[in-house]
């Protein structure tokens, strides 16, 4: 969907499950993300299974790959061939090399942006600990930063004039506190607040996957987003 910003993350480790939510929403949202639950489960052929049931599916693999250059960069040779991944993640923490080995291989695929992420949602915020990692991040090549909303507007401060186009994915998206079940999130913010501050994409999983209308709720984030920029 055309301005959309939202990449749904299908958290499941049930492959017909997933099948079935997928088929439900991925027209609805911009992208869907596979994390380890669903790559441990079923690896790589479990993801080109969706790529041919779904062959315009934009997929975010969101592996955090956190280990020596050379096997970061061996993991991500097995991904790069799959065109409908678009997006997939590496901790900023593993360092500069680790980070330019990764673009090197991503450059493989064009379509294929490398994430850093700086800072889990599940732990406290640090905000100095976030553009550290960025800054990182940022001179090593990374195209963007998965950061939590309420470190956006500090990060955009520090570096979108010296890298206007590097990306912001801001997952912990919560209508409010308390509305999903064993909820582990520590550092959350609304769509609204997350788009005001300047995200350019929301990772969202149970606010949708256990709502019992997801079109209906992804329909209401996307007018609670329209609000952030009237």
């Amino acid at each position: 969907m055309k301005n959309n910003p939202i990449i749904c993350a299908i958290d499941l480790h049930n492959f017909d499950e997933a099948i079935e939510l997928i088929e439900e929403i991925y027209q609805e949202v911009f992208a869907i993300k596979l994390g380890l639950e669903f790559f441990i489960a079923y690896g790589l052929n479990g993801v080109n299974s969706i790529v041919a049931r779904f062959p315009e599916i934009k997929i975010f693999l969101d592996l955090k790959f956190h280990d020596i250059p050379n096997t970061v960069a061996g993991a991500l040779n097995s991904i790069v061939g799959i065109k409908n991944i678009i997006f997939t993640t590496i901790h900023a923490s593993g360092g500069e090399e680790m980070i330019k080995k990764s673009i090197e291989i991503a450059q493989i695929n064009e379509d294929l942006k490398i994430l850093s992420v700086t800072k889990l949602t599940s732990l406290e915020l640090n905000i100095e600990d976030i553009i550290k990692l960025t800054g990182v991040a940022l001179a090593s090549g990374s195209h963007g930063v998965v950061c939590p909303a309420l470190a956006i507007s500090r990060v955009n401060e520090e570096f979108r004039q010296k890298y206007p186009n590097f990306l912001i994915i801001t997952p912990g998206i919560r209508f409010e506190e308390n509305s999903v079940n064993n909820d582990d999130q520590k550092s959350i913010s609304t769509p609204e607040q997350a788009m005001k501050n300047g995200a350019n994409y929301l990772v969202i999983g149970r606010p949708i996957t256990q709502s019992k209308n997801k079109k209906e709720t992804i329909g209401l984030i996307l007018e609670s987003i329209k609000k952030s920029h009237l």
